[in-house]
């Protein structure tokens, strides 16, 4: 029977936590020459721009190198990350591992400093050093040259909220508290907290251009449908933030040329706003510690007045930056702005701040009945530290109030949680994988 020809098939694509993709192609790759050169496009992966399996080699005693190439420029996936290859020898039934790589970046992907583009991509080496470890009938199929069924796994893995050099270094020009003044183009973002309104002002394009939901508002009515109806730890951060008091609102009635949208906020605090509109223009957001943290039923805290000091602490040593923001507060308008790169910052942030004693407070919190991404990263922080989590103290009294039907949406939660745990006890307790 002929040799199949040269050829790829994507054959899965998951999504395994909250931020890590892996994908896996099958590619047959002809070795029946001694220079190789195959490419073969990925279509259907939920990255932007344009991927690719590559394959090469220049003479048959040379390397087989291997990778992912793509077009992105620098960061464009975010703000750092794991990347990890690995190459397998599919022979029937039965798949042999071969060789990989691993990239930690600080960019996503990350910048070449000498061309000042991104890296194109991610390869390593099947060297002979690795051919000699693998099996005899793999050597002795590799030596003869032939068409090789192998299969690529890659996994990329994002995991780092903080802003790039650039992004810091923009934030470092952007004028403090520089959307609390009416430069045109301007949209007036009015904030009624009662008789004493407060107001940013906004670039109307940037908003446009960045948020669809501020592409629809500014075309229609000018105000807010959405009500704030939840405990707002940013409410905390206004306090903070007015201590020395309240911004002045701009007169502009002596201003007869002057002309500008208004939008009456209701669905977030002034302080998350400002946080986020500081973001659309540097790329920059700084969040603050979540309150279940800093609650009193943390061994680091005493009371819930330890995280406005902290939050003081955190402005005193940086003054050119806001008071940091709630992520929580922070995912829910960037949910209701559509604001997908910055939600995604927040759920990092949020998986990064979860502990054993907090878990039990964000899993029954409205924002994980309201939100699924959000109960997604504390139900797969439960269920992997679950043994610590169900020994706390606050874990029994929070099980005793949902007993007690007294957090509202918390049955599916309770659901879901034990079918995670029962899988995950399932796929310790047996089975085997072939690596």
């Amino acid at each position: 029977m002929p040799p199949q020809p040269a050829g790829r098939q994507l054959l899965s694509l998951s999504r395994e936590g909250s931020f890590d993709w892996t994908f896996v192609a099958d590619v047959r790759v002809d070795l029946t020459s001694p220079r190789v050169v195959q490419s073969h496009e990925l279509a259907g992966l939920p990255f932007p721009g344009r991927w690719s399996v590559e394959f090469s080699r220049t003479a048959a005693e040379e390397p087989l190198s291997f990778g992912v190439d793509h077009n992105l420029v620098a960061g464009q996936l975010g703000h750092g990350g794991t990347v990890a290859v690995r190459l397998e020898w599919v022979n029937g039934e039965e798949v042999e591992r071969l060789a990989g790589g691993l990239w930690n970046e600080d960019e996503f992907p990350e910048g070449n400093p000498e061309t000042g583009r991104a890296w194109n991509g991610w390869s390593a080496d099947l060297t002979a050093g690795h051919i000699k470890e693998t099996s005899s009938a793999f050597q002795e199929q590799y030596s003869k040259g032939a068409v090789l069924l192998f299969r690529l796994r890659f996994q990329i893995s994002l995991a780092k909220p903080s802003p790039t050099r650039a992004e810091l270094d923009l934030c470092s020009r952007t004028p403090y508290r520089s959307f609390r003044l009416p430069i045109q183009p301007k949209v007036r973002l009015v904030f009624p907290r009662g008789e004493e309104p407060v107001e940013l002002w906004a670039d109307a394009e940037l908003l446009e251009r960045s948020s669809p939901y501020f592409k629809t508002l500014l075309t229609s009515g000018f105000s807010e449908s959405v009500q704030k109806d939840f405990d707002d730890s940013d409410d905390e951060v206004d306090q903070l933030s007015f201590e020395d008091g309240r911004p002045p609102l701009y007169d502009t009635s002596d201003m007869s040329n002057f002309s500008y949208k208004q939008v009456v906020i209701t669905a977030a605090a002034y302080s998350t706003y400002e946080a986020v509109l500081r973001f659309l223009a540097t790329g920059f957001i700084n969040f603050a510690p979540l309150r279940s943290s800093c609650s009193s039923d943390q061994p680091t805290s005493t009371s819930s007045s330890s995280r406005a000091n902290r939050l003081r602490k955190l402005v005193r040593e940086d003054l050119d930056l806001l008071f940091p923001v709630s992520p929580k507060s922070t995912y829910r308008l960037a949910h209701l702005l559509e604001l997908k790169r910055l939600q995604r910052m927040c759920l990092v942030e949020l998986g990064k701040q979860l502990t054993p004693t907090s878990a039990p407070h964000e899993l029954f919190d409205p924002a994980s009945v309201l939100y699924d991404e959000w109960r997604k990263v504390v139900l797969e922080y439960v269920v992997a530290h679950w043994s610590e989590v169900e020994a706390t103290q606050i874990w029994r009294d929070t099980l005793a109030r949902v007993e007690a039907d007294e957090v509202p949406g918390a049955v599916g939660t309770v659901v879901k949680l034990m079918q995670a745990i029962a899988q995950r006890q399932q796929g310790a307790g047996g089975g085997t994988t072939t690596s």
